[in-house]
């Protein structure tokens, strides 16, 4: 497993961290393993870095850019 963490500056609440872990959740072998609102970066596990690229698209289209860390 890979690590991948990212910032997200559209990431205000409880709901838009839902999101972001529902979203991710959609990718087969993605999980969310934290959420830090205060600084708004979110640490994906991912079982290849490949799967980056599908969970980085898809944040997009649902208004949650990612920016590299």
């Amino acid at each position: 497993m890979t690590e991948k963490k990212v910032k997200i500056p559209n990431m205000t609440c409880n709901h838009c961290a839902i999101h972001i872990r529902d979203v991710a959740h959609q990718v087969e072998g993605v999980k969310v393993t934290d959420i830090d609102l205060n600084t708004k970066e979110v640490t994906f596990s991912l079982k290849s870095p490949d799967k980056w690229v599908s969970i980085a698209q898809n944040l997009k289209e649902m208004g949650y850019p990612a920016e590299e860390i």
